[in-house]
């Protein structure tokens, strides 16, 4: 028994925890033996899952440099999920408006047009994210919660959203961006 990789039609691989039977006959010899898999795709996603909250809560104990927490947290983020950005935003009252302060895996040349893009009230999006639901984007092309000029500027494919709310007030959000087509 123990645990290994089963390949399947197309080449792909699920990790399977197995048992293998092999009953012995009176002389001592096996005639047969016979193999029992179980997939454990999802518990070992739930587990890497685990692992990364319980990183991400050791990175955030005893730090208060906001941008330390951040950095961290989104760069686990990145290995975690199939993404190739992780950008945070702050609801500014003041302005109302979500404002970029942390990001991760954004290339050099867009950096300040990433640091610079804001999402006030009235877009799709913004809107979605005040009343507290998670926004996922599958396929940027099939969407109308994003102005077409940002994921054609920024090369999003797909993204995550989701709103960071405390004590009931969305305080803003954390958004993982893919820019490789099929991302689901």
């Amino acid at each position: 028994s123990g645990e290994t990789q089963l390949l399947i039609d197309g080449g792909r691989q699920i990790p399977i925890s197995q048992v293998i039977v092999a009953p012995k006959t009176a002389s001592g010899t096996v005639e047969f033996f016979a193999t029992i898999g179980r997939d454990i795709s999802e518990r070992q996603r739930s587990e890497e899952r685990t692992a990364a909250l319980l990183a991400i809560a050791k990175d955030m104990n005893g730090s208060f440099d906001l941008h330390a927490i951040l950095d961290r947290v989104q760069r686990r983020t990145a290995a975690l999920l199939p993404c190739d950005h992780v950008v945070t935003y702050y609801w500014e009252p003041l302005r109302s408006t979500f404002r970029n302060i942390g990001y991760y895996g954004t290339p050099p040349e867009m950096v300040a047009d990433a640091v610079a893009l804001e999402f006030p009230p009235g877009l799709s999006i913004t809107d979605e994210l005040m009343s507290g639901k998670t926004v996922v984007i599958n396929d940027v092309s099939q969407q109308r919660l994003l102005p077409p000029a940002i994921p054609a500027h920024f090369g999003i494919c797909a993204l995550i959203a989701v709103p960071l709310v405390v004590r009931g007030r969305v305080l803003g959000a954390f958004v993982a961006i893919s820019v490789t087509p099929g991302w689901q």
